[in-house]
């Protein structure tokens, strides 16, 4: 059954809040809007049917989405109804590990199996280096971590937000295939040999400069020493007046630095930038005096947690770094 449009271009995207057309979508022209008559509705439906090769009838949900809305507000929800209209197996996302329809099918048919399938493969994983994730207030913050399947079988990996740390007017959304609700906690990822995935977490702020954080597990399923522990911590800042600039982020060393020392940033190439040391509440608290391209001495500040600000090219460039005295 066709119901909403799960990555339309231009409008919003039902499963993550913002347009999220992936790269496939753009390769093979699939660009369509979210249709709101069900007319509209049926003219996607049509080109799938044209250039698909599916021998099952299709159903179209009405423009009020009632079936969506019923049966579960997911992209690729499966139902396996018995012949009494009893539903026998209901999966969120169609035969997704650990769960599968084929299983239930045979079970509910009364066939014996030979028995299951235990994968072994293992997996690593790599985040994107960042000590604390930025992003301006009332807007979403996302992290990033991508696992990969370095083995020779298929691996699953068990995914659980263990714990957040973040103000009361905040929420985060763990992301695989889709967004799931910030009261979902857990979920799965099911990657065959050389297949990598991007896990994301989501940290959705409010309109007060803040710092929150979340520690995310990830287990290999079959096999519990194959496992990864990420804090991912995030924090919204004060927006300026260049706000609508695009904002970029560099590196620096050492990091923690003490008030007064010599810090370097990291691949950076405009001599004439003027770095200036900010605190979580967007309030600047000192320029940092240049020696030399890319080295800086960091001004006296109480020990703590701070961001630095280069504005260059009509750019925004972020780096965090912390004081210590």
């Amino acid at each position: 059954m066709y119901t909403v449009e799960a990555h339309p271009v231009i409008d919003f995207s039902p499963y993550f809040g913002y347009e999220n057309v992936g790269a496939d979508n753009y390769a093979e022209g699939i660009l369509y809007r979210q249709p709101l008559t069900y007319g509209e509705r049926k003219l996607i439906v049509s080109d799938m049917l044209d250039n698909e090769d599916i021998n099952v009838p299709v159903l179209i949900d009405g423009p009020c989405n009632d079936v969506w809305m019923n049966y579960g507000t997911a992209p690729n929800p499966a139902w396996l109804i018995a012949p009494d209209g009893i539903v026998y197996d209901a999966q969120k996302w169609f035969n997704k590990e650990p769960d599968n329809m084929y299983a239930s099918i045979d079970e509910l048919l009364g066939i014996v199996g030979t028995g299951t399938y235990t994968p072994e493969g293992i997996f690593d994983a790599e985040d994107e280096g960042e000590a604390i994730y930025y992003g301006t207030v009332d807007n979403m913050i996302a992290a990033h971590i991508t696992f990969t399947n370095t083995s020779d079988d298929d691996v699953l990996i068990d995914f659980v937000r263990e714990s957040e740390d973040i103000p009361a007017g905040w929420y985060t959304s763990l992301c695989t295939e889709l967004c799931y609700s910030p009261s979902v906690d857990s979920t799965t990822v099911y990657l065959i040999p050389g297949q990598s995935e991007e896990v994301r977490i989501d940290f959705f702020t409010d309109g007060t400069p803040a710092e929150g954080s979340v520690t995310l597990s990830c287990t290999n399923h079959y096999d519990p020493t194959n496992n990864y522990t990420f804090t991912i911590n995030a924090s919204s800042i004060a927006a300026t007046n260049i706000e609508n600039n695009q904002i970029h982020f560099t590196t620096l060393f050492p990091n923690p630095a003490n008030a007064g020392s010599v810090i370097h940033f990291d691949n950076f190439q405009f001599a004439e930038a003027s770095p200036v040391l900010f605190g979580l509440d967007g309030k600047p608290i000192a320029s940092l005096k240049r020696i030399n391209s890319g080295d800086y001495i960091l001004p006296e500040a109480a020990t703590g947690l701070y961001y630095i600000q280069i504005i260059a090219e009509n750019n925004i460039y972020l780096s965090s770094v912390t004081i210590t005295n």
